[in-house]
């Protein structure tokens, strides 16, 4: 019967059936319903359009107009520069393979894009997302926003997270204003970044870099599959840096883990081929 009345909505009604498909399906089982959503934001926050993108040259492309459109020309064009100098050192050291410069393209972008305060508020005002709501809702309805403003925020005494406030739709010219004032994200004037959260989002971009550039480092001067596939997992390893606060930090931690591993594995494996040599 709710399914029947859903038929009746006009335009909307594929919406609202899978609206209720979902929901029955989190009642049934809400982790693998979680889990889904899990991936799917992988796969927004990894720089993926809608249509996945498998031609290497037109991902890197995308994924460049997307940084200029989040901060500018200069910030997409570091990334477009770094991609190409692992393209390079990748052809070089084993010609027709490009698995390398894939994750870095993919994973270095992830780092770069970080969905920050001002990133959110041009989601919310530049990217069509309100014309697409009046677009699928008809009659009288208003917007709620569930955010967490880092100034504003009180803590969770449970798991020390900001705790969501509701506001109302008298945030949008505020997320239009914010989204126009992205030209302060890490200088001195951002307030945002001065949390400890958004620090250590920055520092994980040179992280990753210096991290990556050893992994060239070794490929390049010994040729050797075995440091080229530890390369490979280098790259990926913010694949497992997901979600926001103590869920992100566990990632971090995870990953610097991993990271320490493969590292030492690439040491060790440059050792033995020198004594080999």
């Amino acid at each position: 019967s709710i399914e029947g009345a859903s038929s009746k909505s006009g335009a909307v009604q594929q919406m609202n059936r899978d609206a209720f498909l979902w929901g029955r399906r989190t009642v049934v089982d809400h982790n693998a319903v979680e889990r889904m959503l899990a991936n799917l934001q992988a796969d927004h926050d990894a720089g993926l359009s809608p249509a996945v993108i498998d031609d290497l040259d037109k991902a890197i492309e995308w994924r460049t107009r997307f940084l200029t459109d989040y901060q500018n020309e200069a910030y997409a064009a570091q990334y477009a520069s770094y991609v190409e100098h692992v393209r390079s050192i990748e052809d070089s050291s084993f010609p027709g393979r490009t698995d390398l410069t894939r994750a870095v393209a993919k994973y270095y972008f992830k780092l770069m894009a970080i969905k920050d305060e001002y990133e959110v508020a041009r989601l919310y005002t530049d990217t069509g997302f309100l014309q697409s709501v009046e677009r699928k809702f008809e009659g009288d309805f208003k917007l709620v926003f569930n955010l967490a403003p880092p100034i504003l925020s009180k803590r969770d005494s449970a798991t020390g997270e900001p705790k969501k406030r509701e506001f109302g739709q008298w945030v949008i010219p505020a997320f239009r204003i914010l989204a126009k004032l992205r030209f302060l994200r890490g200088t001195t004037f951002d307030v945002f970044g001065r949390t400890e959260e958004r620090r250590t989002e920055r520092a994980l971009i040179v992280q990753y870099k210096s991290m990556v550039d050893q992994a060239l480092s070794v490929i390049a001067s010994t040729q050797d599959a075995g440091h080229y596939d530890a390369a490979i997992k280098l790259a990926k390893l913010p694949d497992g840096i997901r979600g926001y606060g103590h869920v992100r930090a566990r990632g971090i931690a995870a990953a610097r883990e991993q990271e320490k591993v493969l590292l030492e594995t690439l040491q060790r494996r440059v050792i033995a081929l020198k004594k080999a040599a």
